[in-house]
């Protein structure tokens, strides 16, 4: 399985190509994009300026699986970019905290073509080998009302398993989940974790790290509002760690023995974004 986190400045967008060729995008680095102006003077779209070129410098036509796991309505215009550049087999969309904007998302994507599927704590996928599996918000009995004691539904946290291969995608997961997961018993070692850098700090004071006890970490920056604290590499069994912000685009490819290794930048040696002639600035390297 081969997984790319894109260098999106304050957002994130994974790339995955599974061992049957089947390919999946997690997110569209669209965070923020609706504040933002581009050098045209018009509103900067991640899924044109980032996403599209890098599938483009891979030879990527069609996207399997397109899975937007938070803030629909935030990714709205790097997904209809995509929709228009790609052919998209299906849309998969967090349910949770829903808005016009995503509404609006919804039938923009169904216009496209592509089929949507809506998913929920506790839903499993699958996508040729493998397994995707909602993790965070637990799963709900009918008729079940949610809590008011604050806790954190948004933060939908994604595991993708293929044979030996799990990778869990944690998101905005805070500490109060964090903790409510680990005590659930639901097996959440994965060998690769991708989390935002406050629940980071947050989660590194409990057992979840433990738990997970992955090899390597990934997280985005939050440049100028980020907290310097919350952006160090956790002190836990020394993963490898990174910020796509400060070391560019990282590629895990992972298999039974082996993770490999590969970190990008830019060919300009500036700025956020994909794009076009990347330099490999580590060669790949084995991680036991």
């Amino acid at each position: 399985m081969e997984v790319t986190a894109l260098d999106c400045g304050e957002g994130e967008a994974v790339f995955m190509v599974f061992p049957d060729r089947a390919t999946a995008l997690i997110n569209t680095c669209g965070v923020g994009e609706r504040s933002v102006r581009g050098i045209s003077g018009s509103r900067w779209n991640a899924g044109e300026e980032i996403v599209s070129p890098f599938l483009w410098s891979r030879g990527i036509e069609r996207l399997d699986v397109l899975a937007l796991t938070h803030s629909p309505g935030e990714q709205r215009a790097s997904a209809e970019a995509l929709a228009r550049n790609f052919k998209i087999g299906e849309v998969w969309l967090d349910t949770t905290g829903r808005s016009p904007a995503a509404y609006a998302l919804l039938d923009d994507i169904k216009h496209a073509g592509a089929r949507v599927r809506e998913f929920e704590g506790g839903e499993r996928m699958a996508l040729g080998g493998a397994s995707f599996h909602v993790l965070w918000p637990p799963a709900r009995r009918e008729n079940e009302t949610l809590p008011s004691d604050g806790e954190n539904l948004d933060s939908l946290v994604l595991q993708i398993s293929d044979q030996e291969a799990n990778i869990l995608l944690a998101g905005h997961l805070d500490a109060k989940a964090a903790r409510a997961l680990v005590a659930s018993g639901e097996p959440v070692a994965s060998r690769l974790l991708q989390i935002y850098p406050r629940a980071l700090a947050e989660s590194s004071e409990d057992d979840f790290l433990h738990a997970v006890s992955p090899q390597v970490i990934w997280t985005s920056g939050v440049r100028s509002r980020g907290r310097p604290e919350a952006l160090r590499a956790p002190e836990f069994r020394r993963p490898r760690f990174f910020r796509t912000d400060v070391d560019g685009a990282i590629q895990m490819t992972v298999n039974a023995d082996r993770l490999a290794l590969r970190v990008y930048r830019t060919s300009t040696g500036g700025g956020t974004g994909a794009g076009t002639g990347w330099l490999l600035t580590s060669p790949a390297s084995s991680v036991p």
